[in-house]
This record gives structure tokens, C-alpha cells and sequence, in this order.
């Protein structure tokens, strides 16, 4: 819980700083931010949640640190925090930037790819903690192409969001191809074939979801899914038997056939690699889903109940990505009672976290949303 709490607030506590500097000139060009002292107190004061954590330490110090006036900047010549935090001073000018108004707090930060990232942040009146950030399109064949939307929707979602935590669907710009990826010859070829045609993309239509779910109550198994979408079910299902026969040539495995109603697959049971790994596959109507195990199929196609308001709640049409940070609290538990260790006493100030990308032009555009715990 504390590693989770620190990976979701990083980005906002790098626009946060801890010192006040001399009036030097400001370089014109690096890593910039602009903010108002008002937006960054209410921004770290959920943090003090955090109790006994580095985070909710870090966010004490920074609000006993900030610049006694209503608006504070800082320039840096390279994208490095310690040296934005040393140049924090009073913005001479009294407030950010006119055409950022409605978005107290803005950061640029020089990318070693090239380009700048560009986010602004502010709260909206429920209370959200909103974040835009605007990036250089990255190349379709890097691993972060698999996260650019098209301009054709995603499409509705096929894997359950009952007892989610970690839920992402996208239909990336540059279609799947996990296998111009791989090196060929590198061990995660050699290990799990990923050169196999499944990946190459011929035969997907382009989607991908995943989820990770709860873990189960008795024996904290992991549940996790993925489903790729495809044109043609023949073929699809083609190309995973292929895969499952060259999965067999690298590890000593048995072909067990599995199915859920009309949805038929196979199980490598005693695979083992991994704790409580025995994947399995399943070919619906409309994608490849495959489980870390046959609980986490079960799982993830199981009929959605759209009654339940939680569980109901999805993604834009250009997709993206949910957590239920309420729910996390309740994983911990499980998992300490299954190794015998005392659950986490850390409670977050927020329950979810909603991520969903665009594409603009040629950047970019990053929408994040922050929803504070009900009783925050």
C-alpha cells in the first residue's frame, strides 16, 4: 500500500517544491512551473492521511516550507526536480499565466526523447483532482504506442469489472503488434514465444483490454485477465493453439481443454512458473480472452450487473485507464491474512483514479482524474 501510494501521487508531488529561492533570472527554456500557494496546500493536505509514510513526512515539510505569497514559480535548465524545488521563489507577476487561469498549478518538463511534457492541474468543484498533460506523439512500434487511442472508439468492454482493481482498454493507433517488440532470440522470446503470429497482429482487430481483480479470499490467488480483440474467431483461435504448442517446446506442459459456456480454450494447469500461475485462454465472440488461472476467467466473464453502480462504471470512448483505490485496502487485507502478516493501517485520500488519453493533432492529450475518498 505505501509503494502504491507513492506511484500515484509522484506526479503531483513533483509539482510541489520545498524552498523559496534568490531572485535570479529564470532560464527560459527546461523544466518550468507556476502555481498558486493556495492549490498546493490544498493538494498536499490529503497527504497527511498517509500517516508513518515518506509521503505524508515529504508532505508536511513542503507545507511548513512554502513561500509566504499567493503565487510561486521556478525554472530549471534540465528536467530535474531537486533543482526546480532550489529555484521556487514568489512569482514576480502575482499569478500564473492569463490563458492558465482556470488551472492554478502547470508544469513543462523536458523529455530525454525530445519534446516537453506539458500538464496543468486544478480541483473541480466535486472536489476531483484534475490533471491534463500534453505529450509528443511517441513512435507505434514503442511499447507506449500500445497507449496512443485511434480515432475510432474502443468499443464496449468485455471483461468484468465486478471486484476490479486495475482495469485499461484502448485501441491504440498503431494496431498490436507485441511482436516488433521483442527482440528475436532475447529471452522473453525464447521463453515465451512472443514472436508467435498471435502477436504479430495479423490476426487481431486492434483492442486490448486487461484487468486485475481482487485477490480470493482463501488462498489470495492472483486474478488477472487480458482480451484481444479479433476479426476472425478461426483464425484467432489458429494462432493460439500454435502459440500453445510453441509455449511446449520451451517448458514441459499439458494441454487441458477448458470452457465457460460457449466459449471454448484449453489450461496449461501445471505450468508453475509463477505463483499461482496456470494460464488458460478462451475464444468468445469477439476476443482471445486469456487468465492468469481459470479462477480469473471465471472472474472476468462473468455477465456484468449493471445495477451495481460501482461495477458499472467505465471508461470513455477512446478508453483508457480505472483504478478502484477503495478497493485496495481490502486486497491488502486478503493477501496479509493468506501470509500470516498484519494488514496496512494506511488510508488513502482518494478512491479512484481514472486515466483517458486522446489524440490531438500530433501530441497527445493525457486527462486524469483523482476522486477524493468519500470521507475526505
Amino acid at each position: 500500500m505505501n509503494r502504491v501510494s507513492s506511484a500515484l501521487a509522484a506526479l503531483i508531488l513533483g509539482l510541489a517544491s520545498t524552498g523559496c529561492g534568490q531572485k535570479e533570472p529564470l532560464p527560459q527554456t527546461g523544466a518550468r512551473l507556476t502555481a498558486e500557494r493556495s492549490a498546493l496546500t490544498t493538494l498536499l493536505v490529503p497527504m497527511l492521511r498517509l500517516e508513518g509514510t515518506r509521503l505524508a513526512r515529504e508532505a508536511q515539510t513542503l507545507l511548513a516550507a512554502l513561500p509566504d505569497c499567493d503565487a510561486i514559480e521556478s525554472r530549471a535548465p534540465k528536467g530535474d526536480f531537486a533543482a526546480l524545488r532550489e529555484g521556487l521563489r514568489c512569482s514576480e507577476t502575482g499569478g500564473p499565466p492569463p490563458l492558465t487561469a482556470d488551472w492554478p498549478v502547470t508544469l513543462a518538463w523536458p523529455l530525454e526523447t525530445g519534446g516537453t511534457l506539458e500538464a496543468r492541474l486544478r480541483h473541480s468543484p466535486s472536489g476531483e483532482i484534475e490533471i491534463e498533460a500534453r505529450l509528443p506523439r511517441l513512435e507505434a512500434n514503442a511499447l507506449g504506442g500500445l497507449l496512443i487511442p485511434a480515432a475510432k472508439p474502443v468499443g464496449p468492454g468485455i471483461l468484468s469489472r465486478r471486484e476490479r482493481l486495475l482495469h485499461a482498454r484502448f485501441r491504440p493507433a498503431g494496431g498490436i503488434h507485441i511482436a516488433r517488440l521483442v527482440e528475436s532470440g532475447s529471452q522473453a522470446d525464447q521463453l515465451f514465444r512472443l514472436k508467435s503470429a498471435l502477436f504479430s497482429g495479423a490476426v487481431l482487430d486492434g483492442t486490448w483490454e486487461s484487468a486485475l481483480y481482487l485477490p480470493t479470499r482463501r488462498g489470495a490467488l492472483t486474478r488477472a485477465a487480458l482480451a484481444l480483440g479479433f476479426g476472425q474467431r478461426s483464425l484467432a483461435t489458429a494462432a493460439m493453439e500454435r502459440f500453445i504448442e510453441d509455449l511446449r517446446k520451451t517448458w514441459p506442459v499439458t494441454r487441458t481443454p477448458f470452457a465457460i459456456g460457449p466459449a471454448t480454450g484449453a489450461c496449461l494447469l501445471d505450468m508453475n512458473v509463477l505463483p499461482g500461475l496456470a494460464p488458460c485462454y478462451l475464444a468468445t465472440d469477439r476476443a482471445i480472452v486469456v487468465g492468469w488461472n481459470p479462477a480469473s476467467l471465471r472472474l472476468a466473464l462473468e455477465p456484468q450487473d449493471p445495477l451495481n453502480a460501482a461495477d458499472a462504471a467505465i471508461l470513455g470512448e477512446h478508453g483508457g485507464v480505472w483504478l478502484d483505490l477503495d478497493r485496495l485496502a481490502e486486497a491488502d487485507a486478503r493477501l496479509a491474512t493468506a501470509i500470516g502478516d498484519p494488514p496496512s493501517t494506511v488510508v488513502l485520500p482518494w478512491r479512484r483514479l481514472r486515466i483517458e488519453p486522446e489524440v490531438n493533432g500530433v501530441d497527445v492529450l493525457v486527462r486524469v482524474w483523482l476522486t477524493p475518498a468519500e470521507d475526505s
